[in-house]
């Protein structure tokens, strides 16, 4: 037989090194990926996936607006609503609404010249003039009501030429069984220590109804005015009380349905020797309001 050639053997492939080179390859792969997924571990976690789509499918909703438009709307509502309670003559019912205005707005000027009105209205002057203290201490912030409260607690100004007697607060009081009757009390204080001349002293008081149609006109009530102490002498005591008390007498029946009259306000017109010391009213402006329609004559 013929002898089979000898062949040289062939070198071995270098399968090793290929196997670690392709092991290092996917190692790297390996290791980056774990390097990434340490840097933001929650980016691919399942709860993360759903609250990111959750967030995505919910509606988009406008944000809540401030209460704060709430509360000033049902703040000026009591408001509305106290005041037309007291226009139609029922203080007691207007105070509550009026009260839960001032609890939600306690620094509010317009809250605070309603109930104290009221209260005057209705009575309780000591109450009301808590209220009225609490709108000067507001100063320029209370405006437009800071007049109305300087009204009620005058400072002391010294005298002027020719004035030697002043107003102070006056006070009005209600008939329990028929609120359309009432006393006014004049405070009348000496600015002075000059004598006063008691012959001299005289006071006008003028008492004013609405009707229908916001109609002011002069009241129908009897008025009796008289000295608290008699005589008045402004020697033992600076203040002399006028209490002028008014009746409205009863409507004829067939008057009673179309009059309609409820008291507004007045008009205290003091004078000395002829001379006008002071002028008082309520609602403060009232002078103003008439005399664009029905001017007020002096007197005789």
């Amino acid at each position: 037989m013929p002898s089979t050639p000898h062949r040289k053997p062939r070198p071995q492939r270098q399968r090793p090194l290929l196997a670690f080179t392709v092991f290092l390859l996917v190692a790297a792969t390996l290791t980056t990926g774990l390097l990434l997924s340490s840097k933001n571990p929650a980016r691919n976690s399942p709860q993360t996936k759903a609250t990111k789509a959750a967030r995505e499918s919910a509606p988009q909703t406008a944000s809540t607006p401030s209460s704060g438009s709430t509360l000033l709307s049902r703040y000026l509502e009591l408001i509305a609503h106290g005041r037309e309670l007291r226009a139609a003559g029922d203080t007691g019912s207007a105070i509550p609404p009026l009260l839960e205005a001032t609890r939600l707005n306690p620094s509010g000027p317009e809250g605070l010249h309603e109930l104290a009105i009221t209260y005057e209205k209705a009575g309780y002057q000591e109450k009301a003039n808590t209220l009225w203290a609490a709108l000067l201490a507001l100063g320029p912030a209370s405006e437009p009501f800071l007049a109305a409260a300087k009204s009620r607690f005058p400072s002391p100004q010294p005298a002027e030429p020719g004035q030697l007697l002043c107003i102070d607060a006056p006070l009005l009081t209600r008939d329990p069984d028929n609120p359309a009757n009432g006393t006014l009390h004049i405070p009348i204080r000496r600015k002075s220590q000059a004598r006063v001349e008691v012959g001299s002293v005289r006071v006008e008081i003028r008492l004013y109804d609405v009707l229908p149609g916001n109609k002011i006109e002069l009241t129908e009530a009897d008025i009796h005015s008289r000295w608290a102490s008699f005589p008045p002498e402004w020697v033992d005591r600076a203040t002399e009380i006028l209490e002028a008390e008014f009746r409205v007498p009863p409507p004829a029946p067939k008057t009673a349905a179309e009059q309609k009259r409820k008291f507004f306000g007045y008009v205290i017109r003091l004078y000395y020797k002829d001379l006008l010391q002071e002028t008082r009213a309520d609602p403060p402006d009232l002078t103003e309001q008439l005399s664009a329609s029905h001017p007020i004559r002096p007197p005789e």
